[in-house]
C-alpha cells in the first residue's frame, strides 16, 4: 500500500515537471538555469531527503527545448547573476 502511494506521488511530481516544462519550451526560445549542485547543497545543508523528495533534479527542459531547435543555457553557480549593475549616475539599470 505504501509502495503504490509512493507510485503515485512519483507519477504526479512527473507529470507535473512534463507539464511545465512543455509550457517553457513552448513559450521561450531560450531559458538560462543555474547550474546547482544540489546533492552537495543538500548534503551540506543536512535536508537531502527534502530536496530529494521535490524532484528538483528532473529537468525535462533540455530535451524539449532541443526538440523545439531552442536553446538551454546552464550559468555557473558563482555567476553574479543577482548583482545590479550601476551606471556612473548611480542608476541602476
Amino acid at each position: 500500500m505504501v509502495a503504490k502511494l509512493h507510485e503515485k506521488v512519483a507519477s504526479q511530481r512527473k507529470n507535473f515537471l512534463h507539464k511545465i516544462s512543455n509550457r517553457i519550451a513552448n513559450d521561450y526560445d531560450a531559458v538560462c538555469i543555474e547550474d546547482l549542485g544540489m546533492i552537495a547543497m543538500a548534503r551540506s545543508l543536512n535536508f537531502e531527503k527534502s530536496v530529494m523528495d521535490n524532484g528538483w533534479g528532473n529537468s525535462f527542459l533540455n530535451y524539449k527545448l532541443e526538440d523545439r531547435g531552442k536553446v538551454l543555457v546552464k550559468i555557473d553557480k558563482w555567476y553574479p547573476s543577482s548583482k545590479r549593475c550601476v551606471g556612473h549616475t548611480g542608476i541602476a539599470r
